[in-house]
């Protein structure tokens, strides 16, 4: 797993991604993370709908 510092706006793009669940606050403050994995197993890009879930799922399981 690779990481690095995020954009400024990358916040605000994981809120849209989410939805409705990033009302809940603590759910966002936990999830927040994701926005530093630039990889995993060599496979990077950009923060997708579908990587957001997985990754959030892994974290905070619902």
């Amino acid at each position: 797993m690779t990481l690095k510092e995020p954009g400024v706006l990358s916040q605000f793009r994981l809120a849209k991604i989410l939805g409705e669940a990033a009302r809940n606050q603590v759910y966002f403050d936990m999830v927040t993370p994701i926005i530093f994995v630039s990889s995993i197993n060599g496979r990077g890009g950009e923060l997708s709908e579908q990587r957001a879930r997985t990754l959030s799922d892994h974290l905070v399981p619902r």
